[in-house]
């Protein structure tokens, strides 16, 4: 038991390093986009004067909330200040935490190293979670964290006999997630593929493909190749 633990932590850290090298020169870059420099604006000029807004105001007086997503930027500024390294490091470590819990989550559903291994690698390079670490101010990772943690307790909640405990840490785990980023069943999608998470549209109409018309075998009788 004990030596299977460590060939996990073991294949997990060689991962997470593979992709920590990968994402080592995005550290060292300057905000690079424009949600970056308005949420740290926000967070400078707004939120740091006044930290009860981050609780009491929407997300850019849209309909959005998203007071997690606000306080995990004022906290980040206020370690580092408008220094980006700050935010990528965060970011970049969160990258890693979800890796590891992709590879958590694959192996309680399949028990199964190589697929496990396969799913977090899949999971660590996909261009859509690439957009998450490379936006400095985004807090997109947190939420994925917060995420992914709610499904895997989820999981042991259906397997557990004591799954009271497990499925509300699941139910408040998903809650900060929303709290961060309200996250929508089409990135899902992109992300983690499957048929739960599979949007299937009916046509109203289905429309049939004209097709030329042949004779078969000379009867006379029209048929359609």
């Amino acid at each position: 038991m004990a030596l299977n633990l460590w060939r996990h932590l073991l294949l997990v850290l060689v991962i997470c390093l593979a992709v920590a090298v990968l994402y080592a020169n995005v550290t060292r870059a300057y905000f690079c986009a424009y949600d970056d420099f308005i949420e740290v604006h926000r967070a400078a000029f707004e939120d740091s004067q006044q930290p009860s807004r981050v609780f009491t105001t929407s997300h850019f007086n849209s309909y959005k909330y998203r007071p997690l997503n606000r306080l995990v930027v004022l906290l980040t500024y206020w370690a580092g200040g408008p220094n980006p390294l700050f935010f990528r490091i965060r970011n970049l470590a969160f990258h890693l935490i979800n890796v590891a819990l992709v590879y958590t989550l694959s192996w309680a559903l399949f028990q199964s190293m190589p697929i496990s291994a396969l799913g977090a690698l899949f999971f660590a390079v996909h261009p859509m979670v690439n957009q998450s670490v490379i936006g400095a101010a985004w807090t997109n990772t947190i939420a994925h964290t917060a995420f992914l943690l709610s499904l895997w307790m989820f999981t042991i909640a259906l397997r557990s006999e004591r799954w009271v405990p497990w499925l509300v840490g699941a139910l408040i785990s998903g809650y900060l997630s929303l709290m961060t980023l309200r996250l929508r069943a089409s990135h899902l999608t992109r992300v983690i593929p499957s048929p739960a998470t599979a949007k299937i549209t009916i046509p109203s109409k289905i429309t049939i493909p004209d097709r030329p018309i042949r004779s078969s075998g000379g009867s006379g009788v029209p048929s359609h190749s």
